[in-house]
């Protein structure tokens, strides 16, 4: 790090010293529970959490206060539309609205959904983000390329981004001018840097990359951490050799924070962020915990806004449970959205990682795979038809899918943008 890095690391913490070390204390809280989750000290601060949270809820919402129960197992899972149908029943009347930090998103879903935290999880926020990001190997006052959709809400003043060194890269225009304008301006920057990046626009940069002489030069880029979306092998494998340097995915939301990550210690599956969640896997079905190695929902309690407690909060999301050693758990794949999950003909679960082999046969930009009934899918590609070979591409898929699909291609000029900036990989339009 240079001296001026050095300086915002300092200043920051001097700062959140003399305001009596409000985030450092999340900070070491959190690293501990994290570095040592069957500890006894851990254990005991993780149900204390839990139960405070409980007594809380119940005692200043409407929504729980009619929960007997003080076992959380007990209380009903939730979800995005339950909390919007009752939303006042779910804020605490121990908070004035008007001193709440308020932001609202429309999501994946294209729901609007406005959430409250107060100040107590803001600084947990803040903690669980450079911890979780000093695990991918990014240091608090390094510089920062933030890739993502920067929108009028989202835009810092020049200042703001100085002081944090982060230099924002808008994903709103992604012509080829635009990934070779990311590219020249992590070349042009001789400091080393981490690149945060939503991993379909990653994989674009790389396709680019793959399509094109272009000759990328020495980019100092020390690692990438992927977020908002679940990132496949072709992501994983190019963006590693053309940056040479690890790549981190993130599981994260807007409704809560860090949930999981890949870690220095754990590259291949993700860490889930114990300290200030409790995350369980349940059948998607049956609200049942699943066995080891199963898939299921991802069901979140956050256990720090007391503004508006999410309890057993269902995030829309597929995963697989993993233990380690009996002990703690991880998660080995995350699978994204439930509701745009796809099935073969006969009704079984794909996993969405298999689909980058789309790319495989043909010399596209961008694609989109979306089933339509039990057994019709789509190819909708951003290509030229005569530089895809469909028949390849149908024989493929028809081994995974099963020798009863049928498929359509459709070729287009740009995949739709969702309000975030991102693309769906694949989407399902079954009833």
């Amino acid at each position: 790090m240079t001296i001026l890095e050095r300086s915002r690391s300092f200043i920051f913490w001097s700062l959140d010293s003399i305001k009596g070390n409000r985030i450092k204390k999340h900070y070491k809280e959190i690293k501990f529970i994290n570095e040592n989750p069957t500890h006894t000290a851990a254990v005991v601060r993780k149900k204390e959490l839990v139960s405070n949270l409980i007594t809380h809820a119940k005692n200043s919402t409407a929504y729980y206060t009619k929960i007997t129960s003080n076992k959380l197992e007990d209380f009903p899972v939730i979800d995005k539309k339950i909390m919007l149908e009752q939303f006042d029943d779910f804020m605490s009347n121990k908070y004035d609205r008007n001193t709440l930090s308020k932001s609202t998103t429309s999501g994946s879903t294209g729901i609007p959904f406005t959430i409250y935290k107060d100040k107590n999880k803001l600084y947990r926020n803040s903690a669980d983000t450079m911890y979780f990001s000093q695990l991918a190997q990014y240091t608090l006052g390094s510089k920062l390329f933030y890739v993502r959709l920067w929108s009028k809400k989202f835009m810092k003043s020049k200042l703001e981004f100085f002081s944090k060194n982060i230099v924002p890269h808008n994903i709103l225009n992604n012509a080829d001018d635009d990934i070779k304008e990311l590219l020249e301006k992590l070349q042009s920057s001789k400091s080393e840097k981490t690149l945060m990046i939503y991993p379909s626009y990653l994989e674009e940069v790389c396709i680019f990359l793959d399509k094109n002489s272009y000759q990328l030069k020495e980019t100092n880029v020390q690692s990438i951490i992927a977020t908002s979306e679940k990132l496949n092998d072709y992501e994983k494998k190019q963006s590693q050799h053309y940056f040479n340097c690890p790549i981190y995915g993130r599981y994260s939301n807007a409704d809560n924070g860090i949930i999981a990550q890949n870690t220095v210690n754990h590259p291949q599956d993700f860490q889930i962020n114990h300290a200030s969640y409790h995350v369980e896997i349940l059948d998607v079905n049956t609200n049942k915990h699943v066995k080891n190695g199963e898939v299921g929902k991802i069901v979140v309690t956050d256990l720090f806004n007391y503004s508006m407690p999410f309890i057993r909060y269902d995030t829309g999301d597929l995963a697989m449970y993993n233990a380690i050693d009996n002990k703690y758990a991880v998660l080995s794949k995350i699978y994204g959205r439930r509701m745009d999950a796809i099935y073969n003909t006969n009704g079984k679960f794909v996993s969405p990682h298999i689909f980058y082999k789309i790319s495989h046969y043909s010399k596209l930009k961008q694609y989109q795979f979306i089933q339509t009934s039990k057994t019709a899918y789509v190819f909708r590609l951003n290509a030229q038809k005569d530089e895809t070979n469909e028949e390849a591409m149908i024989d493929y898929f028809k081994t995974i899918l099963g020798n009863d699909a049928t498929f359509n291609f459709e070729y287009v000029d740009e995949i739709m943008q969702l309000a975030s900036g991102k693309r769906k990989k694949v989407v399902n339009l079954m009833s």
